[in-house]
């Protein structure tokens, strides 16, 4: 025999016969509540079409509390896994329709808290509401509500649910690789302004692109990519190095399974992060970024490099500065030492740090140490020279053609400020402080290079410009250098064979010089040069 319903009834009959105090009364008056509600849930969570139509008023009175319980009882009683997964997907759908209508408050969040709080930390609850979430999330985005997708994330985090292990119930999210839901995730913090969310979600996913168990897609990468160049970015203008470091660290290529991207390309960026550490004096993350620079070939900025050496010296890091030192050697940086080493000649570049002269200093002492603390050293002369520039040098001496060739080595490897922008635009940057044949080797690659529209016939109209360019980390302390840097620049034109000429045109916002390059001139420049000159500057 079992209990029912009607049972209690004739069980109070019997109390009140018995004249059993209130108190006791009230207690199986209770217990016949229970009873009911219990009795109640077991009979109508089996009809799923009941189910259905309970989900449906939650809809329409907007009640996503109840729905969340609605959920929970639905999901204990349920005896069919295809009712169960109907039932998931219909509240899902209804979850994801928000994001077509513009009203306050996330259904998602209060369905959510509904769900923990009554399904007693059932983990197959907190994938379900993992799961739900990546397609609310995903619905937000398309439609560019941020501040909703965003609450959605910060709820699953409250939660505790990893739902970057998971994949979205309907639409692509149910195909949406790893990758793509970690991009989705990042961005939406990203757009909210939330830099320690992105780099949150990206640490909890182990920065994954590509993996056997979870493969993406090419657009995947790209996308990838383009968010990392974005994070590292803000980062930057927040000063927060470290930072920026990791997420260039951890762009695509750098990890198993993204062999077929080539880390070069990040050549620019990683440089762009050494010069935003060397400008704020920060060593440390200098340092870190070089090594894993050197470490995956990817090439870096020699000035760069040589502030780091300079820093480290005058830091007292003597012992790092060597190493790089001899690793910038190795690279090319500075002038090759073999020969001049055995002929008791140290050759110093004038233009090197007092650290980097030390070093220079260090490596010729013991390079010569024998013969130094030989007998007959006295007799012997051992001599440091203070080279000028070799270009600048080859210049004033005639070779041009040399000059030329060291020039646009030099350009090739950074030495100068990138001119391709710049020169499509018919503007040439020349930095104040270079010499006057650097400044004429430059003009000659922008003539070559602007060749067809200066001698197109409509020439005329068009505006062929110099900018002397002051420093851009700051401004000249000393205005004779500044002037010293515009004569050099009227000299350079002098120098050039047939003669150039620049009219001053005007001093822009930065108290810059600006010159226009006289078309007559240019023209006969280049009808006398063209033969030779399109072939040494025209690059492949």
């Amino acid at each position: 025999m079992f209990l029912e319903y009607e049972h209690f009834n004739y069980i109070i009959k019997l109390l009140h016969q018995l004249q059993v105090s209130s108190q006791e009364i009230d207690t199986v008056l209770n217990i016949k509540c229970r009873f009911q509600e219990m009795h109640f849930k077991s009979n109508w969570l089996f009809d799923f079409n009941l189910v259905m139509a309970e989900i449906q008023h939650c809809k329409e009175k907007n009640d996503w509390a109840k729905l969340g319980a609605l959920y929970v009882n639905a999901r204990t009683a349920c005896e069919h896994s295809d009712d169960l997964q109907k039932l998931s997907l219909c509240i899902t759908e209804i979850l994801t329709k928000d994001s077509e209508k513009d009203r306050p408050g996330v259904p998602f969040c209060d369905f959510a808290d509904a769900v923990i709080k009554n399904s007693q930390c059932n983990e197959a609850d907190r994938i379900f509401i993992g799961r739900a979430g990546i397609s609310v999330m995903n619905s937000y985005r398309r439609v560019l509500q941020w501040i909703k997708g965003r609450k959605v994330l910060d709820k699953l985090q409250e939660l505790q649910i990893h739902f970057t292990v998971l994949k979205g119930l309907i639409g692509s999210e149910r195909l949406a690789s790893r990758c793509q839901i970690v991009n989705t995730a990042a961005e939406i913090f990203l757009e909210t302004e939330s830099l320690d969310g992105a780099i949150r979600v990206l640490r909890e996913s182990e920065w994954i692109t590509n993996a056997a168990l979870w493969p993406c897609s090419e657009s995947d990468i790209i996308s990838r990519h383009n968010l990392l160049f974005s994070l590292m970015h803000k980062y930057l203008r927040q000063s927060c190095y470290r930072q920026a470091f990791e997420v260039l660290q951890n762009l695509p290529g750098f990890q198993n399974g993204c062999d077929t991207v080539d880390v070069s390309q990040y050549s620019h960026v990683f440089n762009k992060l050494l010069n935003a550490c060397f400008e704020s004096k920060n060593l440390g993350v200098l340092s870190s970024a070089v090594d894993f620079m050197l470490s995956k070939n990817i090439a870096v900025d020699f000035f760069l490099l040589r502030g780091l050496i300079t820093g480290l010296g005058r830091s007292c890091l003597w012992s790092k500065a060597r190493t790089y030192y001899k690793t910038a050697l190795s690279l090319g940086c500075y002038p090759p030492l073999e020969g001049n080493l055995r002929h008791k000649i140290l050759p110093i570049p004038f233009y090197v740090s007092e650290v980097e002269m030390l070093l220079a200093i260090e490596l010729f002492l013991v390079s010569n140490a024998s013969d130094i603390q030989s007998p007959g050293a006295t007799t012997q002369s051992f001599q440091i020279v203070l080279k000028r520039g070799l270009i600048t040098g080859l210049g004033r001496s005639c070779l041009w053609s040399k000059a030329r060739t060291y020039y646009k080595t030099a350009l090739s490897l950074g030495c100068y400020p990138p001119l391709e922008g710049n020169l499509r635009h018919k503007i040439l940057p020349i930095p104040f402080y270079v010499s006057e044949v650097e400044m004429l080797l430059a003009i000659e690659l922008f003539l070559v290079s602007n060749a067809s529209d200066i001698q197109s016939p409509g020439a005329t109209t068009q505006s062929f410009q110099i900018v002397l360019k002051r420093c851009e980390d700051q401004a000249v302390k000393n205005s004779s250098d500044y002037q010293a840097g515009r004569e050099r620049l009227i000299l350079a034109a002098r120098l050039s064979d047939p003669k150039l000429f620049l009219r001053h045109m005007t001093v822009n916002v930065n108290m810059e010089e600006v010159y226009s390059l006289e078309l007559t001139s240019a023209l006969k420049w280049l009808k006398e040069n063209m033969k030779w000159a399109g072939k040494v500057w025209l690059f492949q």
